[in-house]
């Protein structure tokens, strides 16, 4: 019996897992993967959401990561995870169409309208016609005693996009939730992709 309970669990294991497996599951306990079955496996899997792809080795405890796709490179510098969520130093995000690439101040204005969850008092500061730039930052916090904390975005032409917090003339790192880096990050996407 303790075979069958392996074979229940090969189930429900990954695509590649099942692939593998399949002629010898099939054979040793009548167990039919169909087609359909690994296809809507693999459909799932596509399906995630690039923020929570990110998060997965972020939770594993890596500090530094560069992920590249054909469109868009994204690279996240973490200081310190837990369960719940993460001190980031800076998240970039990287279009890969300089040519297609909209006007910073349409990708500024995007900025501003759908990260209000992370900053609802974010700012255009400076646009740069020339070099298709932005900044965008948000209202100080003026807190008795602490230096005044601010998010900065820097919108470029590649296009790019680089978002975090800055203290005086240092960047710090910031608090985010692992809900909250999901949504972030396919939010920077989609603005990068405009």
């Amino acid at each position: 019996m303790v075979f069958g309970q392996l074979v229940g669990r090969f189930h429900f294991a990954p695509s590649f897992l099942r692939s593998m497996f399949k002629p010898v599951l099939t054979h040793l306990s009548g167990l039919s993967v169909t087609e359909d079955e690994m296809h809507d496996e693999r459909m799932r899997m596509t399906r995630m959401r690039l923020g929570e792809q990110l998060l997965e080795p972020i939770r594993s405890g890596c500090s530094h990561i560069d992920w590249q796709s054909d469109d868009a490179e994204i690279v996240v510098d973490v200081e310190v995870s837990d369960r719940l969520g993460m001190l980031a130093r800076r998240l970039c995000v990287y279009g890969g169409k300089p040519e297609a690439a909209s006007s910073a101040l349409k990708r500024a204005q995007a900025v501003i309208d759908r990260l209000a969850f992370l900053d609802s008092t974010l700012r255009l500061i400076e646009w740069d016609r020339l070099s298709n730039m932005a900044q965008i930052r948000g209202r100080p916090d003026e807190t008795s005693g602490i230096q005044i904390q601010f998010f900065e975005i820097i919108l470029g032409h590649d296009p790019s996009l680089l978002i975090h917090r800055r203290s005086a003339q240092e960047t710090i790192p910031f608090y985010i939730s692992n809900e909250c880096f999901v949504r972030l990050i396919d939010e920077l996407v989609s603005i990068v992709r405009l």
